[in-house]
C-alpha cells in the first residue's frame, strides 16, 4: 500500500497504481495510474460522482 488518506487507499498492483473507495455498500476505484497522485486525484473525482448518482437513486 503506497498511502491511505480521505478514505481512499492507493496501492501498487503489480506494477500499476491503482485507487479504491467504498461510498455506502458500494466499492469502486481506478486503476493502472501514471502515479499515487494522479490516482488520488482521479479517485476523488470519481468518488464524488458516485456520491452525486448515490442520491440520485430511488
Amino acid at each position: 500500500m503506497l498511502s491511505e488518506a480521505d478514505g481512499i487507499v492507493i496501492g501498487d498492483a503489480g506494477g500499476v497504481i491503482d485507487a479504491v473507495f467504498r461510498v455506502g455498500r458500494y466499492l469502486a476505484g481506478i486503476s493502472e495510474a501514471k502515479d499515487a497522485q494522479a490516482a488520488g486525484e482521479q479517485a476523488r473525482r470519481f468518488r464524488e460522482r458516485v456520491r452525486q448518482v448515490i442520491d440520485q437513486l430511488p
